[in-house]
């Protein structure tokens, strides 16, 4: 084995990418053009394209004076087309591109051969170069992988969309045209910013399914491409609808939130002015019912942001290595769709204690938490995230750190102002309840220390099925009174 053999990892490149179609037919596009041996930095004998999926084989001829194109390869009954690729490998200077890698059984056809090419001294002697393109390079064994070199391409960038819709905008025109009609289309730049994170392909489909429908291009089309790509991941999109004003009491908590977080967040320039960066997230705890995912969602509300739920179960897969995989999928695509707020309920159970896990996943678990150490302490991280928990000892210490975190906030019981503005809240402006006339909260909420907000809203719906019952005018403190002997709530041992 030869010095500069040692130098080298391997001639084979597995690229993953969500715009199969788009990046592929461009990459074709363009080792077709005379730019090719410019950027690779050799002339190739040979270029080849196997499509797996129609078991099809192309390469590029010329096509007259300084044009190239492709033309198909004939294939004889029975012929083995990795041999054949094999073939010009290690025989041609040649580069070769495999498409389109979706499915498991797809690797799986492919894995000896990359093998065998990753180790065969006649393909470097060559200089020949294997370009595999594929949705997902997990489907390839991280044994195989180590051999290659992988490249995990981004979503668009904001030129690539911009380049896209104006291609699109002239490609519609001149439709048009031969139809006798004309379009006004513009690409503008709030549809480049609100595309942020879909790829070409989808991109391209919603701006076409908007103009379909509207005759333009409009922001909806691209929000609605997001919601769907959040749903083939199996993941929840939430458009915030409560704020503050529609949460009672916890002043103070909800003026620190302000300070601390929804000003920074909105204004991130001002933010830098002062020297402070863009907050990263925050742990809310406490017992349960005290609203602690309403806050989440009112934080949402009040910066402006969309916001995505996220489960322990969207992570966790039943195969060995399946968690890992769709750890960083999941992450990955919520970095592309950033800046929203992600909210994590129950954060304990996605991001238990290293130390208390017991080892009976194969280390799964352990391999998934340090995934999301990476993806949280990452300094380019755009997204918010909001846990909540009910058991904070439980979260491993590391997650809750500065720099994944910046605060770890406890959200108790409520005071007895938040308790009477709870019952308000959920009577007359939730609930348009028709309570008797000069209606008291305050009686009624002294009797409720140690409370939830949760049972608080349990306690005004008791009242009104109680009033409904004797099909009562009014909804009196009687039927407060009376609803609150159904809860077997002993303060003392919440207090404590």
């Amino acid at each position: 084995m030869t010095i500069k053999r040692l130098s080298q990892r391997t001639n084979i490149f597995i690229v993953e990418t969500n715009d199969l179609r788009s990046r592929v037919q461009a990459f074709k596009k363009f080792i077709a053009s005379s730019n090719l041996a410019k950027a690779f930095g050799r002339e190739y004998e040979e270029i080849v394209n196997y499509n797996l999926n129609r078991n099809q084989m192309f390469h590029v001829v010329s096509a007259g004076k300084d044009k190239k194109g492709w033309a198909p390869i004939p294939m004889e009954m029975g012929s083995n087309p990795l041999q054949m690729l094999d073939g010009y490998l290690t025989t041609q200077k040649s580069i070769v591109v495999i498409d389109y890698v979706v499915f498991q059984s797809h690797a799986d056809v492919l894995g000896d051969s990359i093998i065998a090419w990753s180790h065969d001294e006649k393909l470097y002697d060559k200089k020949s170069t294997g370009i595999i393109f594929t949705n997902n390079v997990n489907l390839f064994p991280e044994a195989l992988r180590n051999l290659c070199y992988p490249i995990i391409i981004p979503a668009s960038t904001a030129e690539e969309r911009e380049t896209k819709g104006k291609q699109l905008v002239k490609d519609l025109t001149d439709l048009g045209k031969q139809g006798g009609k004309t379009y006004n289309l513009k690409v503008t730049p709030e549809l480049i910013q609100q595309s942020a994170g879909l790829g070409l392909d989808p991109f391209e489909t919603a701006m076409i399914e908007s103009f379909r429908q509207e005759g333009e291009f409009k922001t909806e089309y691209i929000t609605k491409a997001k919601i769907d790509r959040l749903k083939a991941a199996n993941m929840i999109y939430s458009e915030p609808t409560i704020g503050f004003d529609r949460i009672g009491g916890s002043e103070a908590f909800k003026d620190l939130i302000r300070n601390s977080f929804i000003k920074l967040l909105k204004q991130p320039d001002k933010a830098k002015y002062y020297g402070l960066d863009t907050p990263r997230g925050l742990i809310i705890y406490g017992p349960p019912g005290c609203g602690k995912s309403i806050f989440s969602e009112a934080l949402a509300k009040e910066v402006g942001l969309a916001m995505i739920k996220l489960n322990p179960a969207d992570l966790l897969r039943g195969y060995v290595g399946e968690s890992e995989s769709r750890t960083r999928q999941v992450t990955l695509l919520l970095e592309s769709l950033a800046p929203i707020l992600i909210h994590v309920d129950e954060f304990d159970a996605m991001a238990p204690a290293r130390d208390k896990v017991m080892m009976t996943d194969s280390g799964a678990g352990r391999r998934v938490t340090n995934q999301l150490l990476e993806w949280m302490g990452d300094r380019n991280r755009r997204s918010f995230i909001v846990g909540t928990t009910n058991y904070l000892g439980d979260i491993d210490e590391a997650m809750i750190r500065p720099g994944r975190i910046d605060s770890v906030l406890v959200m108790l019981y409520p005071d007895l102002p938040a308790r009477a503005d709870i019952l308000r809240l959920h009577s007359t402006v939730i609930r348009k309840m028709p309570l008797e006339a000069n209606f008291d909260y305050k009686p009624i909420a002294s009797k409720t220390l140690g409370w939830s907000g949760a049972e608080l809203e349990k306690l005004c719906i008791e009242a009104g099925r109680l009033a409904l019952k004797e099909d009562a005018k009014e909804v009196t403190m009687q039927y407060f009174a009376e609803s609150m002997d159904a809860f077997e709530i002993n303060p003392k041992d919440r207090i404590q």
